[in-house]
């Protein structure tokens, strides 16, 4: 998860893409919910970066779905600090993006997560401003 991770940051989308792939296989043999997870947020955030917004969005969903049953807090406030992220540079969702930000602030700042807030207060900013926010931008921190 974190070479995935850290592919993603760096613009390297296929070694993301297959490094997240052997984390989601690597979750599922045996089965581990958290970092099933965790997977299917970065292969989602992978997916999403390479353009594919519509596949992307399913795995963050499914993300959202298997943490919310099975995962930390935590997690689940990266995956909806993703999901706000990937939503906001669709012009057409950016009130899902702020909903989605909103969840994920309101977890972190439940667990004292100062730095994730201050992640999601630099990403509402440019919302507000108007601009685009670059796909590392909208994933750092997410190991």
């Amino acid at each position: 998860q974190d070479i995935a991770q850290a592919c993603l940051q760096e613009g390297l989308l296929a070694e993301a893409e297959e490094a997240a792939n052997s984390a989601l296989q690597a979750a599922s043999e045996p089965l581990s919910y958290p970092d099933l997870g965790v997977a299917q947020r970065i292969l989602g955030q992978v997916t999403h970066a390479r353009g594919q917004s519509s596949e992307g969005e399913t795995l963050l969903q499914q993300s959202l779905e298997t943490l919310q049953q099975h995962g930390s807090r935590y997690e689940l406030a990266r995956t909806y600090l993703a999901l706000g992220a990937a939503r906001a540079d669709q012009p057409d969702r950016i009130d899902e993006a702020w909903k989605a930000l909103d969840q994920a602030y309101s977890i972190f700042q439940q667990l004292g997560a100062r730095l994730d807030l201050e992640q999601i207060d630099g990403l509402k900013d440019q919302l507000l401003s108007g601009k685009t926010i670059p796909v590392g931008e909208r994933s750092k921190g997410d190991d």
